[in-house]
């Protein structure tokens, strides 16, 4: 008879099939092992890492740069209102102090009218003010004679105090209306300032991002000015150069646009270093002409001389001084024989000082 056994979903299977079975598994199992562990053993191993020669032998290789302007800013509104002009156009040169947009600032104008009429009836309110402040006191100081001659009360003596007190408080707040008035007047004045963007040097329209007679809200740009009179070279070079870069170092400059080499002398240096992409910004100047350049042009630089940092003699573990310390240092008795104590003999033949 042969023995059987129920699975879980009811089926039956002999005792021997199932051990079949679970051998079979196991053999399988085994043999997976064997061939992972072959493969681990065949995998190739990592070579270890060696510095680029290139690097090391301090060779520099052409670093990307661009031409920037000397100067540049974004012009915008400080105030929300229409423009009303924009003399000059893209491309067009202006001065310093030249009127680059007008704005439309009749609401402004207005509020400042209102504020001055508003300050000019509060001075008017303000002496009628002053006039019931000293009728009061003085009605309060006629009280107070009418008292002593028995011929007012201490009522009457007490409105009177009190009108004083109202005919003063009056008087302080027409003060206080008038200050506000004058803060509304230096605000609309303020605000009026703002109506003409003025150049604040020369140099040419680089972009208009409005219209004329378009309604521009608070700190929207309107302009984009440059100075390109004299332009900078911008580049960034990585980190393993930074050390030996300084100021006034020299490079090689080839533009894509005509392909012609000029020189060129570093003037600016970041002093942080891009901790993300590690790499510092620099700035250099074009030694020579720049007609026809423009900003924004590309291309190529090439480091001619470096300021190799000298690393201290300490650092390098030479000691030019060691001798010379040595030479210096305190001799022992040991070293110098005529430091050495007297023996007995000569002792006894030395004569004793007088006293």
């Amino acid at each position: 008879m042969i023995a059987t056994s129920k699975n879980t979903d009811g089926s039956t299977q002999s005792l021997p099939a199932k051990l079949a079975i679970t051998g079979l598994s196991a053999v399988i199992l085994m043999l997976c092992l064997n061939v992972d562990a072959e493969n681990t053993e065949k995998a190739p191993q990592l070579a270890p890492m060696t510095p680029d020669p290139s690097v090391s032998s301090g060779s520099v290789a052409a670093l990307p740069i661009q031409l920037i302007p000397n100067r540049e800013v974004i012009l915008s509104s400080e105030i929300s209102t229409p423009i009303e002009r924009l003399p000059y156009k893209l491309g067009d040169s202006f001065k310093a102090g030249a009127v680059l947009a007008v704005l439309d600032c009749k609401e402004l104008q207005a509020k400042q009218d209102y504020a001055v009429a508003d300050l000019a009836e509060l001075h008017a309110r303000r002496e009628s003010a002053d006039a019931e402040f000293r009728a009061a006191q003085e009605t309060h100081v006629a009280k107070l004679r009418l008292q002593a001659l028995g011929a007012a009360g201490d009522l009457e003596v007490t409105l009177a105090a009190a009108g004083v007190d109202k005919a003063r408080a009056a008087v302080r707040q027409m003060e206080a209306s008038a200050d506000k008035a004058k803060a509304n007047i230096k605000q609309s004045a303020a605000q009026m300032l703002h109506c003409e963007i003025i150049a604040p040097f020369a140099g040419q329209v680089a972009r208009v991002r409005v219209r004329e007679r378009e309604l521009v809200a608070a700190n929207q740009a309107i302009l984009d000015i440059v100075d390109v009179k004299t332009l900078r070279v911008q580049l960034f070079v990585p980190a393993n150069l930074a050390r030996r870069i300084s100021l006034g170092s020299t490079m090689e400059v080839r533009l894509n646009a005509d392909a012609q080499v000029r020189n060129a002398r570093i003037t600016r240096i970041n002093p942080r270093l891009d901790g993300a992409s590690q790499v510092l910004e620099l700035e250099a100047k074009l030694l020579g002409p720049t007609t026809g350049l423009i900003a924004g042009m590309l291309g190529n630089a090439r480091l001619i001389s470096t300021s190799k940092t000298s690393v201290p003699a300490r650092e390098k573990g030479n000691h030019p001084n060691k001798q010379d310390e040595a030479s210096h240092t305190t001799p022992t008795a040991e070293q110098i024989p005529a430091l050495k104590k007297p023996s007995t003999a000569v002792r006894e033949q030395m004569p004793n000082p007088k006293i």
